[in-house]
């Protein structure tokens, strides 16, 4: 009963934040000292809270740093699936690259960032882990798959009410990566138990999908890359194929990997 309320409340509270993110045109987001407070940490805080039955278990995974080697893993493996992408769509002649002579200055002043978006968006980052641990105690790959439908259908609705008036600030592809990364984070929570870990792969993955391609989604910019920026063109110009097309693989990967790394998992889980 209290996991249906959870869901419950995940799926109908995302709807309406997303509703309300479009009637206000803004993303209901405050900054202090750098840090994200939005609506999402708020309901996540909250249903932490009436599950905190769950804490003494989740603790173990604060406890859990990673190795040195499981944090080079994934970085390798979310820069490995958007170059595949990158090559991909470049070697077909659909996109030719912005500006070459200044990557090595964006590059460097991206990978400087890194790390400061990473610390300021960490609060949130970990109340969305929790928030799956809560929802999904017993992880496998299959069973990811499901309640990563089911956090998806917290934003659904409200896509499709927006999509009606025919305003494109949330589309499906957005929708469908959305849901790579929710089943991603079970993946690698499951593979690696640590929160902080998962929270660095969650941050990874979007910071080097937007770097690269780009995106009109106000949340994932002004959360995951800059908060001044309401959009972000990417470093391509797309001719000849849909930037969608481009969304969808890319989160085909993420799913395909997150798959690995629960049937390649040989560690003694934690989860009861």
């Amino acid at each position: 009963m209290r996991r249906f309320l959870t869901i419950s409340i995940i799926i109908i509270s995302g709807n309406l934040i997303i509703l309300a993110q479009k009637y206000f045109e803004t993303e209901l987001q405050l900054y202090f000292l750098g840090f994200r407070i939005n609506l999402f940490f708020l309901v996540s805080v909250f249903l932490i809270i009436l599950n905190k039955q769950n804490l003494t278990l989740i603790s173990n995974f604060f406890k859990n740093p990673g190795k040195f080697t499981d944090w080079i893993k994934i970085i390798s493996v979310s820069v490995f699936i958007t170059g595949i992408i990158f090559l991909l769509v470049y070697l077909s002649g659909f996109v030719k690259v912005k500006q070459p002579q200044f990557f090595i200055e964006f590059f460097v002043t991206a990978l400087t960032d890194f790390p400061i978006y990473y610390l300021w968006n960490l609060p949130f980052l970990l109340s969305l882990i929790i928030l799956i641990q809560v929802v999904n105690t017993n992880p496998n790959w299959f069973n990811s798959l499901y309640f990563s439908v089911l956090f998806t259908l917290s934003v659904i609705g409200a896509a499709i009410e927006i999509n009606k008036f025919q305003i494109p600030t949330l589309n499906y592809s957005n929708l469908i990566i959305f849901f790579a990364i929710v089943y991603w984070t079970y993946a690698i929570h499951k593979h690696y138990q640590s929160i902080w870990l998962t929270a660095f792969s969650i941050m990874t993955t979007i910071y080097s999908y937007i770097l690269i391609f780009g995106s009109k989604n106000q949340f994932l910019i002004k959360t995951f890359f800059a908060r001044n920026y309401e959009e972000w063109q990417g470093l391509l110009l797309y001719k000849g194929i849909e930037k969608e097309i481009v969304t969808i693989s890319f989160s085909f990967l993420i799913i395909v990997f997150g798959i690995f790394f629960f049937i390649f998992d040989k560690r003694k889980s934690r989860y009861k």
